[in-house]
């Protein structure tokens, strides 16, 4: 008669994995289960056979081997749940694993993409020239600078593909927001604004005055407002306050650009006692045509309405002057030889001059351009010329009248 003998135990399955687990937690019992149906094949073959050793001595044993087969049955039939369970696990582990997989392949991708355009922080004196993998830039590429190197470091950059641009980070102090702020230093603009661009200094008049001294010529002066001091006397170009050699001010304003100005200059001090009350505010004007400035022009005022006297000496060997009144209303010429006084041509009427002329020395012959008349009696003929000694002083009077002619009027001699 066949032994029967004890059936084995198959090991309790783990627990398993549950929808409402994280996928770490379901990861983790499907692979647990999957490796428990490793053992449990063996387990479930021999209890088969153990079964099937008890079945035949049941088979022997009438009775007892009726209700063995009945056990054995039920047996096989759970181990058979079983199976089909453990096939299941199987198969929801080994999706799980390729899920798993896949992700992982995703997450390397997006590692080396983001590698490529973000390339961290980097502690450089200098940009890099290649990404964190060696290959060439492409354009879009970031970087935190946390280097020594000043210009660098402390911002954010990004790459357009040929240059490293400031993405973020701090230039000389904050950006500029567009509501406007204050800088802190100088900028450059282009020049010749226009509109509402921003102008160069240059090309707006000065709200405060520059503050020369005799050294800088007015005509150097820029568009705007100047106070030009001294105390040794006049500029090379400055209006022609001969008498004062000591401490003069002007206040000068230029107006228009670099080839066509006008300067007007105000005398807003002289030390020479003698002319203070007399000149001190006089105003002298002059105008820039292309690169040559005119000779001031004195504007007339009631404290300034004067003659301004050319004093001139004409040497021997000279032997004529031209009394021009655009250079002076009176003019003072010392002769040394006979000299012919020539009067321009093209004035305005009502233009005159006066001519003092000393002859040094010794009576000296006077002659004048043809366009010069000379006094008539009733009867038309000349009237005598004045005589005048060596050394005196022979007083004339010309003005314009008549188209191309001076009329000539005999003043006095002293």
């Amino acid at each position: 008669m066949t032994d029967i003998v004890t059936p084995p135990t198959i090991s309790a399955l783990p627990p398993a994995p549950l929808a409402t687990d994280t996928p770490t937690e379901f990861d983790a019992k499907a692979f647990a289960m999957v490796a428990a149906q490793v053992g449990f094949v063996p387990q479930a073959n021999a209890l088969a056979s153990n079964v099937f050793n008890n079945a035949t001595a049941a088979f022997e044993r009438t009775a007892i081997a009726q209700a063995a087969a009945s056990a054995a049955s039920d047996s096989a039939s759970a181990a058979a749940g079983s199976a089909s369970a453990a096939n299941g696990s199987a198969s929801a582990a080994s999706s799980s694993a390729s899920t798993a997989s896949s992700a992982a392949g995703t997450a390397t991708a997006a590692l080396t993409a983001m590698q490529v355009m973000y390339l961290g922080s980097k502690a450089v004196n200098s940009h890099p020239t290649t990404d964190n993998v060696g290959n060439p830039l492409q354009a879009g590429a970031l970087y935190t600078n946390t280097g020594t190197n000043a210009a660098l470091n402390k911002r954010g950059w990004w790459w357009d593909g040929a240059a490293w641009q400031l993405a973020w980070g701090d230039i000389t102090g904050v950006y500029m927001p567009t509501t406007g702020g204050t800088f802190t230093g100088h900028i450059n603009v282009p020049a010749n604004a226009t509109g509402t661009q921003a102008p160069r200094a240059n090309e707006v008049m000065a709200r405060a005055p520059e503050a020369w001294g005799k050294t800088k010529p007015m005509s150097e002066l820029q568009p705007g407002w100047a106070l030009m001091t001294t105390t040794t006397g006049r500029g090379t170009d400055w209006p022609p306050e001969t008498y004062d050699n000591g401490s003069q001010a002007w206040l000068v304003e230029t107006t228009g650009s670099a080839t066509r100005a006008k300067q007007v200059a105000t005398q807003i001090l002289t030390t020479t006692p003698d002319y203070v009350s007399r000149v001190q505010g006089s105003t002298w004007q002059r105008v820039l045509q292309d690169t040559t400035w005119s000779a001031w022009d004195r504007v007339i005022t009631a404290k300034t309405a004067m003659d301004q006297q050319v004093t001139a000496n004409v040497p021997a060997g000279t032997t004529s002057y031209i009394v021009d009144p655009g250079a002076g209303g009176v003019h003072t010429v010392t002769i040394n030889a006979s000299c012919r006084f020539d009067l321009p041509t093209g004035r305005q009427f009502g233009d005159q001059v006066t001519l003092n002329v000393v002859s040094a020395g010794a009576i000296r012959a006077i002659t004048f351009s043809g366009n010069v008349g000379l006094p008539v009696d009733g009867s038309g003929a000349l009237l005598p010329f004045p005589q005048y000694p060596a050394n005196g002083l022979l007083t004339l009077v010309f003005t314009f009248n008549r188209a191309g002619r001076w009329e000539c009027f005999y003043a006095g001699v002293h």
